[in-house]
């Protein structure tokens, strides 16, 4: 069971890329299916409805997936009173920084319109800035919780 555990982010990571993989290969297929049945005054609007995926949504389902696999294995171990293997605390600190990263990068967007005019760029940059710190120091206070000696010696 402790192999299983110690490995089910990294099966996880793979089967996320498959699911990359598949969803890419998908989206190609309706976009050229999107294409063929179009006029030549329909070809942008085809486009759009039927993009492939794109490089932001397949970063953060890798991302996603190997964050997602180290927080599980984490806390399974934790409800056992067990200290996780050092290899998923690594996936756990090599994941949590690119996911701070992602949800910074993108949290601009979630503004509305009108405020991402109005703030700029400098308020842009603040807003990814602000999101990232956040993200990056909730996720290594959880981590030490989860960890459970493993980053930090207990008291």
């Amino acid at each position: 069971m402790d192999t299983f555990l110690a490995h089910l982010p990294h099966t996880l990571l793979a089967i996320a890329v498959v699911a990359l993989f598949v969803r890419l290969e998908m989206g190609e297929r309706r976009l050229e299916a999107a294409l063929a049945t179009a006029g030549d005054d329909d070809v942008e609007s085809a486009k759009r409805t039927a993009r492939p995926m794109s490089a932001r949504s397949a970063a953060g389902m890798v991302i996603g997936s190997l964050l997602a696999g180290a927080v599980v294995v984490m806390s399974a171990t934790a409800f056992n009173d067990e200290q996780p293997s050092p290899i998923v605390v690594v996936d756990y600190l090599i994941a949590l920084p690119l996911a701070a990263l992602w949800a910074g990068w993108g949290a601009p967007r979630r503004l509305a319109p009108r405020m991402r005019e109005r703030i700029g760029p400098a308020g842009r940059a603040a807003v990814r800035l602000a999101v990232a710190v956040v993200v990056l120091g909730g996720g290594l206070w959880a981590g030490m919780v989860l960890a459970h000696g493993v980053i930090l010696p207990r008291a």
